[in-house]
């Protein structure tokens, strides 16, 4: 998860990086709000689907963590509802 993060984190900041030069180069207002508008809209757009990738992730990674305790739960509840032999 960690390294999602961090892999998205730098994807992020190597596109403000380009968007920024790109920015700096521009000859007209026009040229600045198209860039800046493009730039937030990609950048919106990443952040959702990355959002939802992230979460299903989660989702994933905590369902094969509790699957071991799950086990041990059913297997536990199996035995005190099974009577007692007399």
């Amino acid at each position: 998860m960690g390294r999602e993060v961090v892999a998205y984190g730098q994807s992020a900041l190597d596109k403000s990086i380009t968007t920024g030069k790109a920015l700096l180069t521009a000859k007209s207002i026009q040229e600045v709000v198209e860039l800046q508008n493009d730039f937030l809209k990609s950048s919106f757009d990443s952040m959702l689907a990355e959002t939802s990738r992230l979460q299903e992730l989660t989702t994933k990674v905590t369902n094969e963590a509790l699957a071991p305790l799950n086990a041990r739960v059913t297997a536990t509840v199996e035995t005190f509802s099974k009577p007692l032999a007399a």
